[in-house]
């Protein structure tokens, strides 16, 4: 929306009404808001500018609103947040611990000179996880088999 300055209407009413142009570099010392930035909303339409002398002039009630719209939180971040919580109420939690556990596991290995097995065979809560973990999931994997073996076919 570039303003020609010669369509500017000069009488002291219109001068009076019209808000002032501010020099760029006034704007991007009060707005903390980079030249580039200025140029973008300028190419997308979203202020509007004068060229004079090879200086830009902005409204700056037109920059303020654009500052102020680009401090405003995203509204798709709820949505992904959302998103998110849904994907981990699928989260099998006999697994997650499992791979916890095993990521504890090899952390503390990287931390000590001790040995790995050694850590999981004296760790009690660590080996109760992956025993726990292991019975499980046979009883699913023995459950699953049985029904694909006896499974009631339509004939």
């Amino acid at each position: 929306m570039k303003q020609n300055p010669s369509n500017l209407q000069s009488s002291e009413d219109s001068e009076l009404n019209q808000e002032p142009w501010v020099p760029k570099n006034e704007i991007m010392k009060k707005y903390n808001v980079s030249e580039r930035k200025l140029t973008y909303w300028r190419g997308k339409g979203k202020i509007s500018y004068q060229n004079i002398r090879n200086r830009t002039f902005y409204k700056e009630s037109e920059v303020h609103a654009m500052v102020e719209k680009q401090n405003q939180p995203k509204k798709y971040l709820g949505i992904r947040k959302a998103y998110i919580i849904r994907k981990l109420k699928n989260i099998d939690p006999v697994l997650s611990a499992m791979v916890l556990g095993l990521l504890n596991a090899w952390a503390i290995g990287l931390n000590s000179n001790s040995n790995v097995f050694l850590f999981m065979l004296y760790n009690t809560a660590f080996s109760m996880i992956m025993i726990v973990g292991i019975i499980y999931y046979t009883i699913k994997l023995i459950k699953y088999t049985w029904r694909q073996l006896f499974r009631k076919r339509k004939d």
